[in-house]
């Protein structure tokens, strides 16, 4: 069960209704919650040697992953990083 995330509750309604997630306000976190319920799935078809449903489950379980955990590049970051690299260039006598 994924327990890492406990701003996520599980609202019970009567009979009939859904389970639905409590509301979550930073996209990370609704990634991470994915995640976490993707690779319980993941488990239980590997486990029944779903190897296809398996794959498929892993995908999507990397995708919501790498949203979670994603970094964010300052801005500017990548001009500074390329003005690095022409000077090592250029010290190296390649431009």
């Amino acid at each position: 069960m994924a327990t890492q995330n406990s701003t996520y509750r599980l609202e019970h309604g009567r009979i009939g209704s859904k389970l639905q997630p409590a509301p979550i306000s930073s996209t990370r976190e609704t990634a991470q919650y994915i995640a976490d319920m993707i690779l319980e799935l993941r488990n239980l078809a590997k486990a029944a040697q779903l190897k296809s449903v398996q794959g498929l489950l892993e995908v999507t379980y990397y995708e919501a992953f790498s949203m979670a955990h994603k970094v964010e590049v300052p801005a500017g970051e990548v001009e500074r990083l390329d003005e690095i690299g022409m000077d090592a260039r250029r010290a190296q006598g390649g431009v």
